[in-house]
């Protein structure tokens, strides 16, 4: 199953590191592990447009409606997400609840094991 991606300004990465400053409660992860060092990874992402994964992890949540608009316009049918627990956020459960509330009567949502059943 293909995950969908999107693709993100430097502007949005800028304003992930300023809102992790600015309030760690909210954007702190919630899970204990810590993310795999990619050196370089951060000037680029700053400094360049990048094609990522629609993730609900952290501050990426944010861009949920953004892909599913692109992706409607590309007349996908389907929109797969990833997340990881560890990378969980207040913030990113926040904006998975909103991006629900406000697409459920149009979408329907399920999960992979939903789909595919726990073999």
């Amino acid at each position: 199953m293909p995950i969908s991606a999107i693709r993100n300004s430097p502007l949005f990465f800028w304003k992930l590191f300023l809102l992790g400053r600015k309030n760690p409660y909210l954007h702190k992860p919630l899970g204990d592990g810590r993310a795999m060092p990619t050196p370089g990874q951060r000037k680029i992402m700053l400094t360049r447009y990048t094609d990522c994964t629609v993730s609900i992890d952290g501050y990426n949540a944010n861009l949920l409606q953004k892909a599913l608009r692109s992706l409607k316009r590309k007349e996908f049918n389907h929109m797969v997400v990833i997340g990881h627990p560890k990378a969980l956020s207040r913030y990113s459960t926040i904006k998975l609840e909103e991006f629900v509330e406000k697409n459920k009567r149009e979408h329907n949502f399920t999960t992979y094991s939903k789909m595919f059943g726990n073999k």
